[in-house]
C-alpha cells in the first residue's frame, strides 16, 4: 500500500480525460516518438502493454512482477523521460506560463507560409522535420543525449563550455540538435 498514494490514484482516474482530449498529442510528440523506433516497437509489445496497465491499477504488483525485467524497466525509464519532457514543454507553452532558466526547450514549429487558396489545394505542403536529417535523428536517439535531456528537464543547468571540455562527443551531438532547432538555450 505504500506505493498507492491517494493523489496519484486520483490523477490516474483523470486519465480518462486525457484519452478523450487528444490536444496533448502534438506534432512535436509524434516527431519525438518517430525518432525513437525502439519506443514505438515497445509500445506494441504485449508484455509492455500489460506492464503499463498493471502500473495504473496495481503499482505494487507491477513493481514486484517487473523489477527484474530489464526490457520493461528500460522502456518505462525512456518512455517516462520522453513524456515528462513533452508535458514540461507543453506547460511552458501554455498561456501565462513562464519559462524557467536553465532548461533546454523544443521550439514551437514555424508558422507555415501563407499561400493562395488555389495553390494550397493543388499542392499540399509537406514540411520536413528536423529529425528527417539522419545526423539529427542519430544525435537525438543517442542514449547519452537522452540522459542529458532528462537531466536538463529535471532542472540541472547546462554549462556548454564544461560539456565541450569534459565530454566533447556529447557536446558535438548537442550542437547538432541546437543547430537543427530541436534544442534552444535560454538565459
Amino acid at each position: 500500500m505504500s506505493l498507492q498514494m491517494p493523489e496519484v490514484q486520483q490523477a490516474m482516474q483523470g486519465m480518462e480525460k486525457l484519452k478523450e482530449d487528444q490536444s496533448w498529442v502534438t506534432p512535436q510528440l509524434m516527431a519525438a516518438l518517430q525518432s525513437r523506433p525502439d519506443l514505438l516497437k515497445s509500445l506494441s509489445d504485449p508484455k509492455i502493454q500489460e506492464a503499463m496497465k498493471l502500473m495504473q491499477t496495481a503499482p505494487g504488483e507491477a513493481q514486484r512482477r517487473y523489477q527484474d525485467n530489464a526490457e520493461v524497466t528500460q522502456f518505462l525509464k525512456d518512455f517516462s523521460a520522453l513524456m515528462a519532457t513533452h508535458f514540461d514543454v507543453l506547460s511552458k507553452e501554455a498561456p501565462g506560463a513562464k519559462p524557467q532558466a536553465g532548461y533546454a526547450k523544443m521550439p514551437a514549429p514555424p508558422a507555415p507560409p501563407k499561400q493562395p487558396v488555389a495553390q494550397s489545394r493543388a499542392q499540399p505542403a509537406v514540411q520536413a522535420l528536423p529529425t528527417d536529417d539522419p545526423k539529427v535523428a542519430a544525435a537525438f536517439q543517442d542514449p547519452e543525449v537522452q540522459e542529458l535531456l532528462a537531466e536538463l528537464y529535471a532542472g540541472k543547468p547546462l554549462e556548454m563550455h564544461e560539456l565541450c571540455q569534459q565530454r566533447p562527443n556529447l557536446f558535438h551531438k548537442v550542437k547538432i540538435l541546437l543547430d537543427s532547432g530541436l534544442l534552444a538555450l535560454q538565459r
